[in-house]
């Protein structure tokens, strides 16, 4: 079992800091019902060899209200992004009842598309991508958003990792984690629906779930390399889930709806109605070409002149949240189509540049008319407060877009190709606002020091630093944060700075948590207001200095 284990533990790696639990409640109907929780109990062999093997455990639960209890478990889920926001698999949770698993891993395969369809804990699906080691959770989710909507399932909330970079040192979240399959494998009076599928369709054992993951697992640059080409001659600039369906197939039972919108897009494309170029006969053509491998076949003459007339008489908008489209929207690509939503058109405003200094907060330098207007993201967000911003900074007031259109241009703006990161003064980030405070404080407050006959259980009382022979400084997480209270610049929550502090000492080697005469506390070595913090940089894009 050992070496299954370390195989299992492989591929559904994630944030080591915590797990999931899932209680079942009685479900009468198709999908199995129960209440989510999360432990940050450390993540342990134990408790992964629990999960395989079926053996019930208990688990220190935190509810909302911060009562503390201890959970019965049997099985675990994962998040999966650790710290430095990477992940090795990503899932679409297909939450329709019931699935057809067997059709949908068909179709799959027929597509070539490097996924592993499992039965999950709730009686749906998961189809499961895999990487053979970390790769940035954001790549993983964007691959599998595309796929997700050539299947059908454009809903991005069902698609794993939902958060690509959980705030896990800021704000002690470790993003949606995901119930995972296997539980009690080897169990043969259990029900077998929680196993992958075969290529044939069959149940798979754990023995060939990894053999799948050995043929479907991709590299990094394997997954930066995949593509899934869409018919781009028919419906040439048209609306991706049109093109979609012309590539993977159209909706059954949807004849009539479908060539409905193909008509949209065709008057769009060829405005004149009449002639072999017209949209009423590319119409005719589209129906005899894209319906006739469909269940009846192509529409017949009377009701496609019925959708004509219908065309001819009104300028349709695509029926984007409605059957059959809605399923296959991909409305961020959509707008950049010569014909699609947006017509192509995404109006720039004079803004010709967006740079991004990541430091806490963020500051926004957006460049309006050649000139720098420097923002808050509540600002860059907020259309009046931009304009008002852009006036006072230029002497130039910008026109107000349609809400559309602005938050179009600003997702442009922001994609990985246009915006350029500046790197952050190390003390303009949390970590560095947190070493910033901490030192002013245990510096200005110790009362207490060993080495003047000084005693720990003093400085206990007063809720003070103590520093003892070794230049060590403890303290109570507590003492710290009240002093943090008071300070204006620190905008973190309660609970949110106590992970923080928790999350940054563990990692630094300089600092962490122990115990001061049988009292929790977290210590600093005197080396730590010495000597600057290594801290993590960002990579770099496009030039250094954005003004």
């Amino acid at each position: 079992m050992k070496v299954e284990l370390e195989k299992f533990k492989n591929v559904f790696e994630g944030f080591n800091g915590g797990f999931g639990v899932f209680h079942f409640k009685d479900s009468p109907g198709p999908k199995q019902k129960g209440k989510n929780y999360t432990s940050r109990d450390s993540l342990t062999d134990e408790i992964w060899l629990n999960h395989l093997t079926g053996k019930p455990f208990k688990a220190k639960i935190i509810k909302q209200n911060g009562e503390e209890f201890q959970c019965d478990v049997d099985s675990i889920g994962i998040a999966p992004v650790r710290e430095d926001h990477k992940c090795k698999w990503g899932c679409i949770d297909i939450d329709e009842y019931p699935v057809d698993f067997k059709s949908l891993n068909k179709k799959i395969r027929e597509r070539k598309l490097p996924l592993i369809v499992v039965k999950s804990k709730s009686k749906g699906g998961h189809a499961f991508m895999f990487a053979k080691d970390w790769v940035p959770a954001k790549l993983m989710q964007q691959k599998l958003t595309e796929i997700a909507t050539t299947l059908g399932q454009s809903n991005v909330d069902r698609i794993y990792p939902i958060q690509t970079e959980p705030k896990i040192e800021e704000r002690g979240e470790i993003g949606n984690w995901l119930n995972l399959p296997y539980y009690f494998h080897n169990n043969p009076n259990k029900n077998r629906w929680r196993c992958a599928i075969n290529d044939d369709g069959s149940d798979a054992t754990l023995e060939q779930f990894f053999d799948l993951y050995n043929k479907y697992a991709l590299s990094e640059e394997q997954l930066e390399n995949f593509n899934i080409s869409l018919e781009d001659d028919w419906f040439k600039d048209g609306p991706m889930c049109l093109k979609q369906m012309a590539t993977f197939g159209f909706v059954e039972g949807q004849r009539n709806n479908t060539l409905h919108e193909i008509g949209v897009y065709l008057k769009k494309r060829f405005p004149e109605p009449e002639g072999e170029n017209g949209w009423k006969r590319k119409l005719e053509k589209y129906n005899t070409h894209w319906f006739k491998d469909l269940q009846g076949g192509p529409l017949g003459s009377t009701e496609v002149l019925t959708i004509q007339n219908s065309l001819f008489k009104k300028d349709y908008f695509y029926g984007c949240k409605k059957p059959p489209l809605q399923p296959f929207c991909r409305a961020h690509e959509c707008r950049l189509q010569k014909f699609g939503v947006g017509e192509g058109n995404v109006p720039n405003n004079n803004v010709s540049k967006l740079s991004v200094m990541v430091s806490n907060p963020k500051v926004w330098f957006l460049t309006y008319e050649g000139k720098t207007v420097v923002l808050t993201s509540r600002e860059l967000a907020t259309q009046r407060l931009w304009q008002i911003a852009a006036t006072e900074q230029t002497g130039k007031t910008p026109q107000l877009l349609k809400q559309g259109d602005w938050e179009t241009l600003l997702q442009k703006l922001q994609s990985d190709e246009n915006v350029t990161i500046v790197p952050a003064d190390p003390e303009t980030t949390n970590r560095g606002k947190l070493r910033k405070f901490l030192s002013k404080w245990c510096l200005d407050m110790i009362k207490v020091e060993e080495s003047e006959n000084g005693e720990w259980k003093t400085a206990y009382q007063d809720q003070s630093p103590f520093i003892d022979n070794e230049g060590t400084v403890w303290f109570q997480i507590d003492w710290f944060k009240k002093y943090l209270d008071t300070q204006k610049e620190w905008t973190m929550l309660s609970n949110q700075t106590h992970s923080f502090i928790k999350g940054v000492f563990k990692k630094n080697k300089l600092g962490g948590e122990g115990r001061k005469e049988d009292k929790r506390c977290f210590f600093i070595k005197k080396d730590y207001f010495e000597e600057l913090e290594e801290l993590d940089t960002k990579e770099m894009k496009g030039a250094e200095v954005p003004y």
